[in-house]
């Protein structure tokens, strides 16, 4: 059955992101890899009207059979 996940991330002014949260799965061991997987997307930085870089947060959804 497949597993659907949404997961909202902070994305600092670097583009790194943090999870703030997700849906777990009932496997403790996969929701391990599942977060540490999150943390290694890498995202171009909300911006300001004048083009600098600000703190924001995005939402992340996907399917894994």
């Amino acid at each position: 059955r497949p597993y659907k996940i949404a997961a909202i991330l902070e994305v600092d002014s670097l583009g790194n992101a943090k999870v703030l949260t997700f849906n777990p799965s009932k496997d403790g061991g996969y929701n391990r890899r599942i977060r540490d997987m999150l943390a290694e997307i890498r995202f171009r930085p909300a911006v300001t009207r004048d083009g600098r870089p600000v703190l924001d947060t995005a939402v992340v959804t996907a399917e894994a059979r």
